[in-house]
């Protein structure tokens, strides 16, 4: 896995977040954290410079883990939008208070966002007094667990709040799904490299999600892993490909949302070539 420096995280995300195929909904934006275990028995000690002199705070460390484990572990902090799709993303010690995690992250995305109006939506354990105060300037609002600020609708307070199980579905993709733990890397930045991965993977699957839902399609997320993982094809003398799979009901969706065009049984190699050039720009 390529070693990926924090200081390079808030730019990915950033990049990322801007290149999406479907319209974001920013008007409400939800926050959470979470860890995740590490398969080591000891945490990681500060780093010092021998040149500079400067401490730097390593990632895995004992703290209150989720899932009650004992073994050192790295806090994940996740804003994502009313679609359920995530927005950006941090990763810090597994010391750290969480609540130290939010309104960093937080101008960050207002900085993204080019506009500091929206709604800030998390649970009690995020609504520490300096959170709620970040939330009461300019024309932003927070939802706090019953905590209501600037807002008088009821019924609106209560749909905002009925979204926060999706971001804890977020977790539980990345932690099952996408394997985020255990997690077997060691250094600093590999760590970061680690969970960039990660991240990137469920935002991949969140807008691919969303665009299907466009169309009127629903799959779980078992049946979009297993038919993109099928979709292989065998090269023949560099002639031509023949798929490997079938065009099920998910493939030929995904056709139809991003006109991909995959839905043969052969290729021409140039042909095949151009197809995958457009899907990665």
């Amino acid at each position: 896995m390529k070693p990926v420096p924090k200081k390079k995280l808030g730019f990915i995300t950033k990049e990322v977040f801007h290149n999406n195929v479907v319209k974001r909904s920013t008007s409400v934006c939800y926050y959470d954290c979470t860890n995740y275990f590490f398969e080591c028995e000891h945490e990681d000690d500060a780093y010092i410079d021998p040149v500079t002199g400067e401490i730097f705070r390593e990632l895995r460390k004992y703290g209150p883990s989720k899932e009650h484990r004992p073994t050192p572990i790295v806090q994940m902090g996740l804003f994502m939008d009313g679609n359920g799709i995530p927005i950006s993303m941090c990763i810090n010690p597994g010391s750290q208070n969480e609540q130290l995690s939010a309104v960093p992250l937080e101008h960050k995305i207002t900085k993204m966002f080019g506009s500091d109006i929206f709604f800030y939506c998390a649970d009690g354990g995020l609504g520490s007094y300096p959170i709620r105060e970040y939330n009461s300037m300019g024309e932003r609002a927070y939802i706090v667990t019953q905590s209501v600020k600037k807002l008088s609708d009821a019924s609106r307070i209560l749909d905002i709040s009925a979204n926060r199980y999706k971001i804890e579905d977020c977790f539980r993709v990345l932690k099952t799904n996408f394997e985020a733990r255990p997690a077997y890397v060691s250094e600093h930045n590999h760590i970061i490299g680690h969970f960039i991965t990660c991240y990137t993977a469920l935002l991949v699957y969140r807008l691919l999600e969303a665009k299907l839902e466009q169309t009127g399609h629903h799959f779980t997320i078992d049946q979009i892993i297993d038919t993109l993982k099928a979709m292989n094809v065998m090269n023949f003398q560099d002639t031509y490909y023949a798929a490997a799979y079938d065009c099920g009901e998910v493939c030929t969706a995904l056709n139809a949302a991003f006109g991909l065009g995959l839905d043969r049984k052969y290729y021409e190699p140039k042909a095949l070539n151009k197809k995958l050039k457009n899907i990665l720009k």
